[in-house]
Formats: structure tokens, C-alpha cells, sequence
């Protein structure tokens, strides 16, 4: 459902969602929309460390054109620009990082 939240969003918008360079930059896009995931899912990550420090705060990166993301910094309204509840409401659902959180695809239908 993670996928198929991405191809509506760049179906609707033109662009992909969260186009890192590497998959340290990409990981960056997607907090910075969707926030940081919870301690759950990182305590399930074999490659955490890769990626965050010990008290899983995320480990600061900048792309090779000098941006540092934020986690959380851009809510998915105004990144996608669409004032439709029901559809950002949808993908939320499909970007929730815990899989068992996720929407299903019975319940997407």
C-alpha cells in the first residue's frame, strides 16, 4: 500500500513523492513529510544504526546540494498542494510506517 500511496501521489501531482538521491536522502523525504517512525518500527530494523543514533533521533544528513530535511517540517497537504481531506486522509493511511498500521487494500476499496 506504501507503493501504491506513492504512484497516486505522483499520479496526481506530476512528480514522485520522496525522490532521494541515495537512501540516506530518501529516508530524509519521507520523515520530512511524515515525520520521524516510531521506536517500534525502529526497534525492528536490523540497519537502524545506518540511520539514527542510539536514542533514535535520526542521524543529520545533508544531499549533495546542502539541504538538511526536517522531520515533519512539510505536511502532505501543502507538499501534493490539495485542499482534498478524503485523499490526504487516504494517503496518510497508506504512509503510515508500521505495515499493521497501513490501510489495506480491502479497506482502500
Amino acid at each position: 500500500m506504501w507503493s501504491f500511496g506513492c504512484i497516486v501521489a505522483e499520479l496526481y501531482s506530476g512528480f514522485p513523492l520522496f525522490p532521494g538521491e541515495n537512501e540516506v536522502d530518501q529516508l530524509a523525504y519521507i520523515m520530512e513529510i511524515c515525520g520521524e517512525p516510531p521506536a517500534k518500527v525502529l526497534e525492528l530494523s536490523s540497519r537502524r544504526h545506518l540511520f539514527f543514533e542510539n536514542d533514535n533521533k535520526p542521524i543529520a544528513a545533508t544531499n549533495s546540494k546542502g539541504k538538511e530535511r526536517v522531520p515533519g517540517q512539510k505536511p502532505l497537504e501543502k507538499v501534493l498542494k490539495c485542499s482534498d481531506a478524503k485523499f490526504i486522509d487516504f494517503l496518510k493511511k497508506c504512509f503510515m510506517w508500521h505495515p499493521f498500521d497501513r490501510i489495506t487494500p480491502l479497506e482502500a476499496l
